[in-house]
């Protein structure tokens, strides 16, 4: 289960000289692509899931995902049952998915920085246009909520969106085909 949620327009250093006093480690810093897939019919979308391969390039590393998720609900926090792996190539992976009459039906690119602590991960993610937001990522609502807290921030603060709502929050469009 992915349970998470974004905290929008953070003072990006402040947050992160608070998550570094209590230890965080920075884990990913670099690119991020996110490559949507979908049938004609959209039938994945409809089903309120994602089929998606992402690659991040982290100091000139590429680590390639393929990700399945199903929303499953959530007011301050975002849940969804969640199946990934790491694939071996971008290039291959998309070949398959295309094979079985895939396509590519959005493109989502940013620029990430992640810290972890313990069970939690924190994501500072910028968006062209887009005022770097903060994700928080754990095993529980109640530890996101805390997590947000020992932050000084709020549950209010807190939204159950996904990256291309924020987009839309903004009024920036991300790629679509």
């Amino acid at each position: 289960m992915e349970i998470e949620a974004k905290i929008l327009e953070v003072d990006v250093k402040a947050v992160e000289r608070r998550l570094q006093a209590l230890g965080a480690k920075v884990t990913f810093d670099g690119a991020h692509e996110a490559y949507a897939f979908d049938d004609e019919r959209r039938s994945i979308r409809a089903a309120k899931s994602l089929l998606r391969l992402r690659r991040e390039i982290d100091h000139g590393e590429e680590r390639v995902t393929f990700t399945f998720k199903q929303k499953a609900g959530g007011k301050n926090v975002k849940r969804a049952v969640e199946h990934e792996t790491i694939v071996e190539s971008f290039a291959q992976a998309r070949k398959i998915l295309e094979g079985l009459g895939l396509r590519v039906t959005r493109v989502v690119r940013k620029r990430r920085r992640e810290y972890s602590l313990g069970r939690t991960h924190y994501c500072f993610d910028t968006f062209k246009g887009v005022p770097t937001f903060l994700e928080i990522e754990s095993a529980s609502e109640s530890a996101v909520v805390a997590a947000a807290r020992q932050l000084g921030f709020s549950r209010n603060d807190l939204k159950p969106w996904t990256g291309v709502d924020v987009l839309k929050h903004y009024g920036v469009k991300s790629s679509s085909t």
